[in-house]
């Protein structure tokens, strides 16, 4: 499995950026247009181009982290195994209603946190954007 960053610009000026983790490039594009975020985005437009590029494993690992329904209904809890952060977010408002939690004491400074953050919502949004 490979992360890709696919860039689709629109005829009407509009570009959409996503990050889909497949096993190849055709995957990937078949994932992003299948969808209901994107089809609902797309609908009407002309593709002029879309180019990509792979993104690192070291940046987004899917295999550190589990996603798992909260005790909460309406919320989902996610875990980072690497890193030993649960987040607790609420469907369909992951930023707004995200509340991280360090199972551990950490002597991490705020960049790492910060990239911490920014991996799971990178994983998330790869793999389970429909719940975010």
């Amino acid at each position: 499995m490979k992360t890709y960053q696919i860039n689709i610009s629109f005829a009407d000026g509009d570009k959409a950026v996503i990050n889909v983790t497949a096993e190849n490039l055709e995957a990937a594009i078949e994932k992003i247009k299948n969808t209901s975020e994107f089809k609902v985005f797309a609908a009407n437009k002309t593709v002029l181009s879309i180019s990509h590029k792979i993104i690192p494993s070291d940046v987004v690992n899917p295999t550190d982290y589990i996603l798992q329904p909260s005790e909460d209904k309406g919320f989902w809890v996610v875990t980072d195994k690497k890193n030993n952060v649960v987040v607790k977010f609420k469907e369909g408002s992951f930023n707004e209603t995200q509340k991280a939690t360090f199972l551990f004491n950490t002597n991490k400074t705020a960049v790492e946190l910060a990239t911490i953050m920014r991996k799971i919502g990178e994983w998330l949004s790869s793999n389970h954007s429909d719940l975010i």
